[in-house]
């Protein structure tokens, strides 16, 4: 019985890494292209805020990222709501330079998430943003300037 769960256990994961990859629930399926291959491979998750409508439904979660190697700050919009279908999201991340406001911005119609381009950032930022569901509802998060 054992020689046989470790043998289906294992064809599983071999069929799971040819098929690219095995989800295990919704969280694991948003979370792993910025953690894995996306715009913000390689940094470390520092802030996250849940997008939840006033029913408490979860429409999606930004996650702020940090680089101490480059100095810089990325952000990823995982969708929740609307998972797999094109409706509108947006992530973004901003910096002072001096008086100038520098920004990345990911913003438009996309199924799984937006992520910005990393962002040289020594300073302090501000950060957000938003996805709407397929009834065209939409739920964002403004951050104002902080993790200076």
């Amino acid at each position: 019985m054992r020689a046989w769960m470790t043998r289906c256990l294992t064809t599983a994961a071999v069929a799971g890494a040819l098929l690219g990859s095995v989800t295990v629930g919704a969280q694991a399926s948003t979370q792993a292209p910025a953690a894995e291959s996306g715009r913000c491979k390689g940094f470390v998750e520092v802030d996250r805020h849940e997008l939840r409508n006033a029913s408490h439904a979860l429409f999606g979660t930004v996650v702020l990222y940090w680089n101490a190697t480059y100095q810089m700050n990325c952000v990823a919009t995982f969708k929740s709501a609307a998972y797999g279908v094109a409706t509108h999201t947006n992530a973004y991340v901003c910096t002072k330079n001096g008086s100038k406001e520098v920004c990345s911005i990911d913003n438009g119609n996309f199924r799984f998430l937006a992520e910005t381009h990393p962002l040289k950032s020594p300073g302090c930022v501000r950060w957000g943003g938003l996805v709407t569901g397929i009834d065209g509802f939409s739920v964002a998060v403004n951050k104002p300037y902080g993790h200076c």
